[in-house]
This record gives structure tokens, C-alpha cells and sequence, in this order.
């Protein structure tokens, strides 16, 4: 069986779908001998770290995991351990303060899902991990356009 997903920030999304394909079925599928392929496209090592966890939780089955891209600390806008792509680390600072404050009442979490503050985009969308300037939009007395809207579901 092969699952195929083009991005995971987090994992959340993944293996809360992996778990809820799997718990009904693992006991047919270790009967039939037959292995999970798991190919993410980009991953950060927070969602292979959470893929793994899943994975030893259904250990009497195999489960590979492939990995195109890992995401790594360069994907993000905002590293605590180094400036980045800024200046500086005050530039930094003052860059991460205006996205929190142009990204609240965006969406949930002003630095996009889990915090992340990814800076990717694919042609289709921006995935929430990303800045919420990037992806959402807003109407209103301070309304907001997103550079790269993700698409209505």
C-alpha cells in the first residue's frame, strides 16, 4: 500500500490520517504480509520525528517512509539560532514582531500552523505552515490580500 502526500509540517495532518486509515485494518495487513509505503514530497523533521513515533506505536507492521525534500532550519523565516536570511538578529526581530502583528486575525496562529513560519509555496497553494501573510486573505477596515492564497476547500 502506498500513501503519498506532497507536504508535512507538523505531521499532524498525516499521521492523524495514517492512524485513522491504519487502526481499522493494521491486523488484515500484518496477516497479508502487506507493507505501508509512505512517500512525503517535503517534510520537516518535526513531521518525520512524528511519522516514526507513529510508526513504532503499529510496529507489527512494516512501514517505510520515503522523503523527497527535508525542510530544514533555511525553510524558516525565523530561526532561534541564527539571523537567516535577515541582517540580523534584531532585523530579525523586528521582520518576526510585523508578521505577528499583519498576521493576527489572519489566521489561528499569526506564524502559521504550529508556529512553523515556513517559507514555501507550491503552484497549486501555500501550505498553513507558511506565513498567514503569504496564504490568507482578510476583508474589512484593515483588509489583507495573500500573496500566494491557498485554495477554498
Amino acid at each position: 500500500m502506498v500513501i503519498v502526500d506532497d507536504f508535512a509540517g507538523t505531521g499532524k495532518t498525516i499521521t492523524d490520517g495514517l492512524e485513522s486509515f491504519l487502526e481499522p485494518i493494521s491486523a488484515q495487513l500484518q496477516i497479508a504480509g502487506t507493507p505501508v509505503v509512505v512517500v512525503l514530497l517535503f517534510a520537516t523533521s518535526e513531521a518525520q520525528e512524528r511519522i516514526a513515533k507513529l510508526a513504532s506505536r503499529f510496529s507489527s507492521l512494516r512501514i517505510e517512509v520515503y522523503l523527497g525534500v527535508e525542510l530544514g532550519r533555511e525553510a524558516r523565516a525565523f530561526r532561534h539560532d541564527h539571523s537567516g536570511i535577515w541582517k540580523d538578529e534584531d532585523e530579525r526581530d523586528r521582520a518576526k514582531a510585523l508578521c505577528i502583528r499583519l498576521g493576527t486575525g489572519l489566521y489561528k496562529d499569526a506564524l502559521g500552523f504550529g508556529s512553523q513560519s515556513l517559507l514555501i509555496a507550491f503552484s497549486e497553494g501555500c501550505p498553513n505552515n507558511s506565513l498567514p501573510i503569504l496564504f490568507a486573505s482578510r476583508a474589512g477596515a484593515q483588509p489583507w490580500h495573500a500573496l500566494l492564497p491557498r485554495p477554498a476547500s
